[in-house]
């Protein structure tokens, strides 16, 4: 069963913790999860974990750091603490943070967090509009479980953070995902894959793609839906604002050059796009990735 310790205010903010008290399984177990809208500039650490700790803002923003880099997140962002990492974590001062956390142990996660492309060296995960939604949606249903005090409440916390972890993985950038999936392509996906890779940074559409390849549209996106649950136009927009982040940090291109060579005529098109994506301006996300430290 799920044990609550009593929601409290301080300094008028209202907190929510539940610990599970029996919530093992294979290989793994659930500590704690809760919810908390943060007071302005409210922080934890420097601190270290024996444990992992997920925190998924569905808010405001703020700050963490990790192994000397910083990174400001905002709604739809997830950081994670891995046991043994000396961690620091501050709301924003003006727009604090309403996030939700879950606690658990078990070497089964260094796996599972992996095919999020979250590791400890980049503990975090920045999620699209659609997964965003998800993630809430995940995190609702099980603290509200847990304030109903359901009874099973073990089993639906481990259904719950494996639907989080599914829709992290599922989510993570496909660009990343190409080079560690382990069932092999279809020969005509893998067609596919290397055409936008050959060809992201020209005026670019479906129709031309299944043109070129000697597919129907409608073919090629009932291909790209069962290797990635996603039609192709998005496959080509997630490989473009991959290959842009990466020209960010990696060239001095200016922002504006860097979205015109990969694709993208309308500036504010990608800026906005990348923003979804990243949870931050082009701009500012290739500052963050050369701060060592604020």
């Amino acid at each position: 069963m799920a044990k609550e310790s009593p929601q409290f205010l301080y300094e008028g903010v209202l907190t929510g913790t539940y610990h599970f008290e029996s919530a093992d399984f294979g290989g793994g177990r659930i500590l704690y999860c809760g919810w908390e809208q943060c007071a302005a500039g409210h922080f934890c650490g420097p601190h270290i974990r024996p444990h992992y700790l997920m925190v998924y803002a569905v808010s405001g923003g703020g700050i963490f750091r990790a192994r000397s880099r910083t990174y400001r997140l905002g709604a739809g962002s997830t950081f994670v603490i891995f046991p043994g990492e000396n961690t620091y974590y501050c709301a924003d001062g003006e727009d604090p943070w309403f996030y939700y956390w879950i606690a658990f142990e078990g070497e089964i996660f260094d796996r599972l967090l992996l095919r999020a492309s979250v590791t400890p060296e980049q503990p975090v995960h920045c999620a699209d509009e659609d997964a965003a939604a998800a993630l809430q949606n995940c995190y609702g249903r099980l603290l509200g479980c847990c304030e109903a005090r359901l009874p099973y409440i073990d089993l639906k916390a481990a259904s719950a953070l494996f639907d989080i972890l599914h829709t992290l993985s599922a989510a993570a950038n496909l660009a990343d995902r190409l080079e560690v999936r382990q069932s092999p392509l279809s020969p005509h996906v893998q067609r596919a894959v290397e055409f936008v890779k050959n060809h992201y940074g020209e005026p670019l559409s479906v129709s031309g793609m299944a043109d070129a390849l000697g597919l129907s549209r409608e073919h090629l996106s009932a291909l790209f839906r069962e290797e990635y649950g996603i039609p192709p136009v998005r496959f080509i927009r997630e490989y473009r604002l991959y290959t842009a982040a990466t020209l960010l940090l990696t060239t001095r291109y200016p922002v504006a050059e860097i979205a015109a060579m990969t694709g993208f005529s309308d500036y504010n098109y990608f800026s906005n796009q990348f923003s979804r994506r990243y949870g931050m301006s082009p701009s500012r996300y290739r500052q963050s990735g050369r701060e060592r430290i604020l």
